[in-house]
């Protein structure tokens, strides 16, 4: 897979690092019960889905058609925590495992990465990371996550 992204961010972000432009995010953090989930997503080149954005803001229909395109064309990794482990390690340790994890699966298939992820208390990726608030609206492939 050659390297190439879908937004201008994770363009410039692909073509000045060399890496593959890897998305990571959670969510269940805030739930309270049911599992934590973390996924990371590497987009295929000239990936394109015009109705993407933030899950939380788009229709069910909508949804369900970017969740069959992305497990369809992105290279995609997940990792889940159980609510009996996020009890006993904790939610931060589980944020930070699941995350970590999630972008460890995804780097062992496409190759180096460079890491973009809306906020993080992982610091055990395997490759240089980008931090950034609202990530979803800048990285074509942190929107990706969760579907």
């Amino acid at each position: 897979m050659p390297i190439a992204t879908s937004s201008e961010y994770d363009r410039q972000l692909a073509e000045t690092t060399g890496r593959f432009v890897c998305g990571v995010d959670e969510a269940g953090r805030g739930a309270g019960a049911g599992p934590l989930l973390a996924a990371a997503v590497v987009l295929p080149p000239d990936f394109s889905c015009e109705f993407l954005g933030d899950s939380k803001k788009m229709d069910a229909t909508k949804r369900e058609l970017a969740y069959e395109r992305i497990k369809s064309e992105a290279v995609c990794a997940y990792c889940a925590i159980s609510p009996e482990e996020i009890d006993f390690q904790g939610i931060t340790w589980a944020n930070k495992h699941a995350m970590e994890r999630a972008a460890r699966d995804v780097s062992e298939r496409v190759g180096e990465c460079v890491f973009v992820v809306d906020q993080s208390p992982a610091n055990d990726f395997p490759g240089p990371m980008r931090m950034m608030p609202k990530a979803e609206s800048i990285s074509l492939s942190v929107a990706c996550l969760l579907y």
